[in-house]
């Protein structure tokens, strides 16, 4: 489980990515997005406009978070023979 802070009051929470996920479907789910791409998307603008409850915004900054690591360019990895 991974800790994550809200930007406005610097409190901390803990989320882990899957409880993050099942947030940001639901969300998904409620308001008839198609994929999670616009989810996030969506999610992400109205976190910067403070127009999520909190548990809404430390979920889409763990998704996003979390996403991205797991997209970013890595170094190859080299085989010791």
């Amino acid at each position: 489980m991974r800790t994550i802070s809200t930007k406005n009051n610097g409190n901390i929470y803990e989320m882990s990515i899957t409880e993050a996920i099942e947030i940001v479907q639901a969300y998904q789910q409620v308001n008839g997005l198609p994929g999670l791409l616009e989810t996030a998307q969506e999610m992400r603008a109205r976190a910067l406009l403070d127009e999520l409850p909190t548990i809404q915004k430390v979920a889409i900054r763990r998704f996003l978070k979390d996403m991205s690591q797991l997209f970013a360019p890595r170094e190859p990895e080299t085989l010791d023979a």
